[in-house]
């Protein structure tokens, strides 16, 4: 399964990609920590091979299991195409943990010392695009919902709360683009998947960093 490119806009092309986006099914799957792509000109954020191969640059496996909920659910799959480090578009652009100087115990030198422009930058080249692509499916999905299906399940809130040991408890606390709140985790809690307000609405693993929203 190919990602293809959400629009004809040049920094949304770069930053997410939608599979499947007529899909008939009920779920639509977001997949932020999809790759670890760092565009020419930012100088890998001055980390070596490995770091930029491990967790820390991105979910490995995440996309490939995206791909097949997609296939498996009929569902669109809305998926970030460049690394976490130079931009979570899982995190508001006030995180700090958004552009992260520090990601579990690796410090991130092409993102200490940011000045407030250079985060603003940021966030316009990597973040709004694919929160605007991201609300532009669910909107449409919404939209083309039957009435009465409209009418009992009136949106999705997503809330997520995960922890893992291995990294600072910040990294865990940030909201999805959209998202009603999120959960600030407890240091030593087990990860947990999130809970929805409504059940059958959102189903999220903590392992992949996906999420399926129900819209139908």
């Amino acid at each position: 399964m190919t990602v293809r490119a959400a629009t004809d806009d040049p920094s949304a092309n770069e930053v997410v990609g939608v599979t499947n986006r007529s899909g008939a099914g009920q779920f639509l799957i977001v997949c932020e920590h999809a790759s670890k792509f760092i565009p020419a000109g930012f100088g890998n954020l001055g980390l070596d091979h490995a770091a930029l191969n491990s967790h820390i640059a991105w979910d490995p496996g995440a996309l490939a299991v995206a791909e097949a909920m997609s296939a498996l659910l009929d569902a669109p799959l809305v998926a970030q195409r460049v690394s976490r480090l130079l931009y979570d578009c899982n995190r508001p652009p006030e995180a700090e943990s958004a552009v992260p100087s520090l990601s579990e115990v690796t410090q991130v030198p092409g993102n200490t010392g940011l000045s407030a422009a250079d985060r603003e930058a940021r966030v316009a080249r990597f973040y709004v695009p694919f929160r605007d692509t991201l609300a532009g499916c669910l909107d449409r999905r919404i939209k083309s919902r039957p009435a009465s299906a409209a009418a009992s399940r009136p949106g999705a809130r997503p809330r997520s709360s995960r922890f893992i040991p291995s990294r600072p408890s910040t990294r865990g606390s940030g909201a999805r683009p959209g998202s009603a709140s999120s959960t600030t985790p407890t240091p030593g809690s087990p990860t947990r998947c999130s809970r929805p307000r409504r059940p059958g609405w959102i189903w999220s693993s903590t392992a992949t960093n996906l999420t399926a929203l129900r819209t139908a």
